[in-house]
């Protein structure tokens, strides 16, 4: 249940859109995200929402509005709020980026202004993604105090042991460097550039779930999502949890994550 008096942030894989296998997962994705009560929720892999009127659809069954890209890859990347909330400067982009991030400013109860980038990292390259991770800092730099969040396709610092233990070849490839060393520059990153892991202190893991037993097939469960916020707003963080629940577990192939913010002045 959320506290009173907090904003709540949320970030969400939905993985392929909600369908796969022949299976329309759209309206479990809408009751997971609607049960967790968030006020500004980033979700990624928004796949055919431009084509087949989905980001229409969730902004209704929500009750929020928002801003979505055009990725390259087709996986779009979307950001909604609350109506209530006033956002400032919605943006969308792709450019130099494989899936691209989605951005909104807030004036929030505490008399700042924050900026929030909600992104989906290279899914296979940690150059890429180290390149990204610089380009989705920049954007979100627009305000002074400012929250990055999403599926970074990547491990944090402390995390590459966990990591090293998977033991599917496409899991354990795709989180290695060019070396061969399990890749920590991408979080490692942000947090050279102020950013505060919020996730860090109980590191849960939010990939992969029971669905299409991807759990039992990679040999282990990873933190793959993460919010990571300047230090003032990082200052207010009141809680930090991940969903993983029977209905997430099966919804997603990701659990999603949240992070609530004191707004009291």
């Amino acid at each position: 249940m959320k506290p009173p008096n907090v904003i709540r942030f949320l970030s969400y894989n939905i993985y392929t859109g909600g369908i796969s296998n022949h299976q329309d997962r759209f309206g479990q994705i809408v009751d997971v995200i609607r049960s967790a009560d968030a006020d500004v929720v980033g979700i990624c892999e928004c796949t055919d929402f431009d084509k087949n009127g989905r980001f229409d659809s969730i902004q209704r069954e929500l009750g929020m509005e928002g801003v979505m890209n055009r990725a390259p890859s087709g996986h779009h990347v979307a950001i909604l709020s609350r109506r209530e909330l006033g956002s400032l400067r919605p943006s969308a982009g792709s450019l130099t980026m494989y899936h691209g991030y989605a951005s909104l400013s807030f004036a929030l109860g505490w008399g700042a202004r924050v900026s929030i980038a909600m992104a989906h990292m290279h899914p296979f390259s940690s150059l890429l993604r180290r390149s990204e991770m610089q380009i989705l800092l920049a954007r979100a730099r627009r305000e002074e105090q400012a929250i990055v969040m999403g599926d970074m396709n990547s491990v944090a610092p402390g995390d590459d042991l966990v990591a090293a233990g998977a033991t599917h070849d496409y899991v354990s490839t795709r989180l290695r460097d060019e070396l061969g060393r399990i890749d920590i520059s991408v979080i490692g990153t942000a947090i050279s550039h102020g950013f505060i892991d919020l996730g860090a202190s109980e590191r849960l893991p939010t990939y992969p779930t029971l669905l299409e037993d991807k759990a039992a097939r990679y040999g282990g469960r990873l933190r793959l999502d993460y919010i990571l916020a300047t230090s003032a707003v990082a200052d207010r963080c009141v809680q930090f949890g991940v969903i993983d629940d029977t209905h997430a577990q099966n919804a997603s192939d990701h659990l999603p994550i949240f992070a609530d913010f004191s707004v009291d002045g």
